[in-house]
């Protein structure tokens, strides 16, 4: 959505933004499909042409990741209510200006794709809707580091004073980094050898749980973490393999027994 408008912004096509709504989440927490509706007195052909550019830059970046993503331009019905060309491109400025993707990397620690560089500091827009005629975004940061954290707040909080736009609420969703020395990591990796008699393959994720809250709580606190097999998480399709889950629960009885 930001770079289609950003890039009619930057042709010198003005459109006036009038509704919009993010769809569901797919599992990195960005939005699976976003739908805009806004006023122009552009001619399709001209918007047209800009967006081929759009497509390409899109489908070079998304090959690997989402590379059935699609961009459509078709007519709606006459808008009763939208803003004005100035607020609508102040807010497209915005969201073009806010940090968006992977910004740091752990260089040391390999993700679950194996590659190495696990991502120790991302952000993105995490739903879009236009609501009572306002634009309302949430935007969200993560990482392990509470001074990235920190960085998200200033950034989205600079911008919205620059562009006389407001933040509200805010919730600190915590993370925590890998520790090179583990006790506990230790003594899974013994019970989970002598339980299915091989080793243990650790991986370390880019994600979030609620861990991250105990360790900010206590700073010292030894954790590691383990589950069942799943997929298509943070989607209406979501589900469990209920054999592995009971498997899990064997594998944390041993655990505690350890302990």
């Amino acid at each position: 959505m930001a770079k289609c408008l950003y890039a009619f912004h930057e042709a010198g096509i003005a459109v006036r933004l009038a509704a919009g709504q993010s769809g569901v989440k797919v599992k990195t927490g960005i939005c699976a499909d976003v739908d805009v509706t806004f006023c122009t007195t552009a001619r399709v052909e001209d918007m047209e042409h800009v967006l081929a550019g759009v497509r390409a830059t899109i489908r070079d970046e998304y090959e690997y990741f989402d590379p059935d993503i699609t961009v459509e331009l078709t007519k709606a019905e006459p808008c009763a209510m939208a803003a004005g060309e100035k607020e609508t491109e102040e807010l497209v400025e915005f969201i073009h200006l806010l940090p968006f993707g992977v910004i740091n990397r752990f260089l040391p620690l390999a993700g679950p794709d194996g590659v190495t560089g696990l991502p120790s500091y991302s952000a993105n827009i995490g739903r879009f809707r236009v609501e009572d005629g306002r634009a309302i975004i949430q935007y969200a940061g993560r990482s392990p580091f509470e001074s990235y954290l920190d960085e998200t707040r200033y950034t989205v909080d600079l911008l919205s004073r620059k562009l006389g736009l407001t933040v509200t609420g805010g919730n600190d969703y915590y993370g925590y980094r890998y520790l090179k020395e583990s006790p506990l990591r230790d003594t899974l990796d013994r019970v989970f050898l002598a339980q299915y008699g091989y080793p243990i393959k650790h991986m370390a994720a880019h994600g979030g749980n609620e861990c991250g809250a105990f360790k900010h709580m206590h700073p010292d606190m030894d954790i590691v973490t383990s589950g069942a097999i799943y997929a298509k998480h943070h989607t209406p399709e979501e589900y469990l393999d209920l054999e592995s889950f009971d498997r899990c629960i064997r594998l944390l009885k041993s655990l505690v027994e350890a302990l």
